[in-house]
């Protein structure tokens, strides 16, 4: 769900940038020049930061892969122990180990209709 919301801004993002510098051109208009040379200027520097702590950006990048995995497969181990709980149930269910009463009749709505079928219809 995350991912279509983020790409439906990055998506409008560019459009509205396209929109922008088009409107631009058509009125002759360069009423960013100044703000795109300070953001140039910025970004150049940025860049020069990253190429001097590639190892930094690696670690970090390993790091975050390493954790989104963990989280990932604990999610996964939560999710499939809750489907062996409730297949558990359910085998338990048609077997009717869940409770017993004093007249032996078992929990099991499976077996209970086909012991008042057995009782209903004998064999000959």
């Amino acid at each position: 769900m995350w991912a279509v919301i983020l790409f439906i801004l990055a998506f409008s993002g560019i459009l509205i940038l396209t929109v922008f510098k088009n409107w631009e051109r058509r009125n002759g208009v360069e009423g960013t020049r100044a703000l795109r040379s300070r953001f140039d200027a910025e970004l150049i520097e940025l860049g020069a930061a990253v190429r001097a702590f590639p190892h930094r950006v690696k670690f970090f990048a390993v790091e975050i892969s390493k954790r989104l995995v963990i989280e990932a497969s604990s999610a996964t181990l939560h999710l499939l122990r809750f489907v062996e709980y409730k297949l558990i149930r359910v085998i338990n269910l048609v077997k009717g180990k869940q409770q017993i009463s004093d007249d032996k009749a078992t929990v099991s709505y499976f077996l209970q209709n086909v012991s008042t079928y057995k009782e209903e219809h004998p064999v000959q």
